[in-house]
């Protein structure tokens, strides 16, 4: 079972629920919200950071929304940050370099700022692909 899986991942790292507080990156895409939702059930304190590039429109800000109402509603932090695709460091990236170094910019800042350990992003095979050719 991939909750276990997980699990045992955290533990060879020494990471034990009941530890420190986990900074759990969570896009409210279905890998992410499994994550955050397989960490809590195992009794892992958590916090989550969210972006929002503003890319998909309306569709950007129900995942903004999804990933509030479920960090209020088990009373979690949440460190969001919303990026003005217009407004924002223009560079010659593809689009999801641009995104990968905002997105990793934030994590460092909240990190750094709120003293937590350690940072997890949730992965599916074609992610993990994509940053090897990366």
């Amino acid at each position: 079972m991939i909750a276990n899986q997980v699990i045992d991942i955290l533990n060879k790292y020494r990471i034990d629920a009941g530890g420190p507080v986990l900074l759990v990156a969570c896009s409210g895409g279905p890998d992410s919200m499994a994550f955050f939702h397989i960490l809590i059930k195992a009794g892992y304190k958590i916090a989550l950071a969210h972006v929002n590039y503003n890319l998909r429109g309306a569709d950007s800000n129900k995942d903004e929304a999804l990933v509030k109402e479920f960090a209020d509603s088990m009373n979690i932090k949440l460190h969001s940050l919303s990026v003005d695709k217009n407004n924002s460091d223009k560079t010659n990236d593809s689009l999801q370099m641009w995104a990968r170094k905002i997105r990793y910019r934030f994590f460092d800042d909240i990190l750094s700022n709120h003293n937590y350990d350690y940072c997890l992003t949730a992965h599916h095979l074609d992610d993990q692909i994509e940053t090897l050719f990366l």
